[in-house]
């Protein structure tokens, strides 16, 4: 597991690049839409967008970077964001009563956020970075449009939710976020919230 999430940290660095690693890595700092559009096209959610949908999302995004130890978002927080780490390590821990749990941590080329961007619930853990990060959040306001219009893509969303990333133990996660419900709830939630297909 060590050695797939530093394979990971070099691939989105653009030091794996058999051909242009040297020239992806420098473009990957220099060049905003090439380091996201990396990033994207990789994500499970939005493989079934086209690539001029990919790079019109990374013109709302918002770039942050963050010290170990600064907090991404705390428990409890309502939020309508996804996340989707750039470069760095993100950890997750709950508080149940007067115990702090540790639910697991992501890197590179990993998301989270997508359960407050389709319900609003609030999230249920709190995001801290264990390293420096960079970590690019993208507003419910961008998504909105192409969920509407995208059945595949808001299926995905829908598994994703569901499903979540083993190394986060996001069914911990989808456990704490109460009123998601059974499964075809989420998927009127979304219409709901999105204002798309039947009620």
């Amino acid at each position: 597991m060590l050695l797939r999430g530093a394979r990971r940290q070099l691939h989105y660095a653009g030091f794996l690049d058999r051909n242009r690693g040297r020239e992806i890595a420098s473009l990957v700092v220099k060049d905003h839409r090439l380091a996201t559009r990396r990033l994207f096209r990789d994500l499970a959610l939005f493989e079934y967008l086209a690539e001029r949908q990919i790079d019109e999302l990374a013109d709302p995004l918002e770039a942050r970077h963050l010290e170990p130890g600064d907090v991404l978002f705390s428990q409890g927080e309502s939020d309508t964001s996804l996340y989707v780490v750039g470069s760095g390590i993100v950890e997750f821990t709950r508080q149940a009563g007067a115990n702090f749990e540790t639910l697991g941590c992501i890197g590179a080329g990993e998301y989270v956020g997508e359960i407050g961007l389709l319900t609003g619930a609030p999230h249920a853990a709190t995001a801290v970075a264990r390293t420096y990060c960079k970590i690019y959040q993208l507003p419910r306001e961008a998504i909105a449009p192409l969920l509407s219009g995208n059945a595949d893509l808001t299926s995905a969303f829908d598994k994703a939710v569901r499903r979540g990333l083993d190394i986060l133990h996001r069914e911990v996660a989808v456990r704490a976020t109460s009123g998601v419900g059974v499964k075809g709830q989420l998927l009127l939630r979304m219409r709901r919230v999105f204002h798309f297909g039947p009620e």
